[in-house]
Parts: C-alpha cells; sequence; structure tokens
C-alpha cells in the first residue's frame, strides 16, 4: 500500500495550488507588459542600450520560469506520486508486466498452449503419414491395374502385328499355310509374362518389398483367367477378321499373277497404298487406346487424391475443450543487411510523401513491429537475414 504521507502531502499541495496560481498570474501579466513594450520599441529599431535592455529582460523572464517550476513543483510532484501509486495498483494486476503474478500465470497459460498445439501437431503428422501411406499404397494398386492393362493391351498389339506380319507376306506358293498359321493361331495370353510386371511409382511412407507385396496382391485380385477375356476376344475377332479377308486376297494375288506385267504394277501398288493405309489406320487406333488408358490411370489417381484429403480432413485433431489460441511471429535479424530489409519493407508499406516529423517518430524497433505485425497477414520480407520465428500463445 502506497505511503498515507504521499495523501497528506497532495492535501497541502492542492490546498496552496490555487494561491500559487493567482500569484503566478499576477506575475505572468507585468511580463507580459513589459515584453510587448519592449517589442514595439525593437519594432521602431534598435539600439545599443535597448539590445541590453532586451537582453536584462530576457535573463529576468528565465529567472521567473526558474521560479514558476520551484513553486509549482510541490503540486505537481504530489499529482504525480498519486499517479504512481495508482499505476502501481494496476500493474500488479497487468499480466503483460513482467515480474507480476497475474503474468507468471500467462506465462503457464501460454505453456500450456504451446504444449497443447504441439502435441495437436504430433498427432496429425502421424495421421497424415498414415493417410500419405494410404495413398502411395492406392497409387501402387492403380499403377499396377494400369500396368497390367497396359501389358495386355501391348499383348494385343503385338499379336495383331503378328497377324498382319501374315496378310502382308502371304502369296499364292504358301498360301495354305498362311492359312494354316491363322487358323491354329494361339491367342491366349500367359500369365506368367506378369511376373516381369515394372510399377514405377515414387513413394516415401511404403518399403520396396511393401510394394512389391501390393503388386502382388492386385495381381491376385484380378480373376486372370475373366480379366484377360475382353483382350483374348478382341483378338479372336481380329484374327477371324483376318481369316475371312483370306479368299478376296487370293483373288486378288491370282489377279496379279494372271496379268500383264504392266497391270501387275499398277495392282501391286494399289495393294500396298491399302496396306499401307490399314497400317496407319491402325496406329492411329493404338496411340488413340493409349490415351484413353492414360486418362482413365489419371481419373484414379485423382480419385483415390479425393478419397485421402477428405480422409485427412474427417481425421483433424480437435480439443475437447477448444482453447483460444494465438499465432503470430517474431522477427530474427541478421545485421547489417537485416536492418536494411526491414526498413526497406517498412517504407514499401507506407504512402509517400510522408511528413518529417511522422517519419521521425517511427524508430527502428516499431519498424520492426510492424513487420512483425504484417506477418499474420501473410505479407514476409523475402530475405535470409530476416528470420521469422512462430509463436503460439493463449488468447484471453
Amino acid at each position: 500500500m502506497a505511503d498515507i504521507d504521499i495523501y497528506k502531502k497532495a492535501e497541502v499541495a492542492i490546498a496552496n495550488a490555487h494561491g500559487i496560481y493567482l500569484n503566478h498570474e499576477e506575475r505572468l501579466k507585468k511580463a507580459e507588459s513589459a515584453i510587448s513594450s519592449m517589442l514595439q520599441k525593437a519594432e521602431q529599431g534598435m539600439n545599443d542600450d535597448l539590445y541590453q535592455n532586451i537582453s536584462s529582460l530576457l535573463k529576468k523572464l528565465s529567472q521567473t520560469i526558474k521560479v514558476f517550476n520551484e513553486e509549482r513543483s510541490p503540486v505537481t510532484q504530489a499529482a504525480q506520486a498519486i499517479v504512481k501509486a495508482f499505476t502501481s495498483q494496476e500493474n500488479a494486476l497487468d499480466f503483460k508486466k513482467e515480474g507480476t503474478d497475474a503474468y507468471k500465470l500467462k506465462v503457464l497459460m501460454d505453456r500450456y498452449v504451446q504444449a497443447k498445439e504441439e502435441e495437436k501437431r504430433k498427432i496429425e503428422q502421424q495421421q497424415r503419414a498414415k493417410i500419405e501411406k494410404e495413398r502411395e499404397i492406392n497409387a501402387v494398386r492403380i499403377k499396377t491395374k494400369s500396368a497390367i492393362e497396359d501389358f495386355c493391351n501391348k499383348v494385343v498389339y503385338k499379336m495383331k502385328g503378328q497377324i498382319d506380319d501374315i496378310l502382308q507376306k502371304i502369296n499364292l506358293e504358301d498360301f495354305a499355310y498362311a492359312k494354316r498359321q491363322l487358323t491354329t493361331f494361339d491367342n491366349r495370353i500367359p500369365e506368367g509374362l506378369l511376373k516381369d510386371l515394372d510399377v514405377q511409382v515414387q513413394s516415401v511412407y511404403i518399403t520396396d518389398d511393401e510394394k512389391k507385396e501390393v503388386i502382388l496382391e492386385v495381381s491376385k485380385s484380378l480373376e486372370w483367367d475373366k480379366f484377360k477375356e475382353p483382350y483374348e476376344n478382341e483378338v479372336a475377332i481380329y484374327l477371324h477378321d483376318a481369316i475371312s479377308k483370306l479368299p478376296s486376297i487370293r483373288r486378288e494375288l491370282e489377279e496379279i499373277a494372271d496379268a500383264d506385267a504392266k497391270e501387275q504394277t499398277r495392282l501391286l501398288k494399289i495393294k500396298q497404298e491399302r496396306e499401307e493405309q490399314e497400317r496407319l489406320e491402325k496406329e492411329r487406333q493404338r496411340q488413340k487406346d493409349e490415351e484413353s488408358a492414360k486418362e482413365k490411370e489419371l481419373t484414379r489417381m485423382k480419385q483415390a487424391e479425393l478419397q485421402a484429403e477428405f480422409e485427412f480432413g474427417s481425421s483433424k485433431v480437435e480439443s475437447s475443450t477448444p482453447l483460444k489460441v494465438k499465432h503470430d511471429y517474431e522477427i530474427e535479424i541478421v545485421p547489417p543487411a537485416g536492418l536494411i530489409d526491414i526498413v526497406r519493407f517498412w517504407a514499401s508499406e507506407q504512402q509517400w510523401p510522408m511528413e518529417e516529423d511522422k517519419m521521425l517518430r517511427w524508430s527502428f524497433d516499431r519498424m520492426k513491429k510492424f513487420a512483425e505485425k504484417e506477418a499474420g497477414n501473410d505479407k514476409f520480407i523475402e530475405s535470409e537475414y530476416v528470420i521469422y520465428r512462430e509463436r503460439v500463445k493463449s488468447k484471453i
């Protein structure tokens, strides 16, 4: 508790204050009258005697001010003592004042919030790692299925190429042999070739052994006989179409054989142009099928990504009793370049021109606090000499 003498002194000082003020007021009027009279004379023209008189007057004015200060000092000191006493009471309750018990309570709250936030961050990190691992596993599953589909498509295109090769090389001499090749053509896709399946997926959370297990799991779950059926049917249809062309091909070959040299050249040219056109059309279809397969895989990947994001969003850690938390930033400066970066950032955020007295009120400490505050609005100084430290505090 403040000393009771403070209030006794204040009572005495206040009781005397009015008398002191009236005394000063009377002396002030006399001084102002003397100043006014001297000013009128000086404005009419200065001389040595007047110069000395003005000098003497100014010295007396300085002495008067000193006396005024001494006489009113007990009043102002008493008032300041009272303000200090009241401020001391307020400071004792201010949690922003270091050293008070209230400040210590706030520090403990901040530490608790920081610990809770760190715990929350670790749990979310673990959950994120779990979901990321599942995301990678899904990516391996999708890539594996796409790789198997791609493998089957390549086998189909290879078989179609073999059939096309038989048709293109066919002639009258070995026509029966070519026909037998087509009618006995094996369109089955062997499962054994899958053992060399190559699945390229960048992984961080799953090991190579886990990746192999996923690939094996997908391969086994496909029901190979059922999965390969549409691909084998595609080859069977293509093969049936090729066999159905044999009579017309034979007639075309016989027509060429019976024609004279000039006609043979023309017919062979027509045959080659037709075969080239068919080859180009098949190549266009192959490219179209590849693009369609890529789009299909991309769609699967996007769906898996969306599912992973949904799972992560739904797994956010929420406190049973939500705490009020404030996040802000503290800046650490590497001088001298960091000092310049702070000033440059502050200047870039101001409106110019600026009045000189307003500019001079900006100390470097204020500029630094300004930059820290702006960081809360996602405005950061891009500099290796200005380091931001995120702070977590309890919010009152």
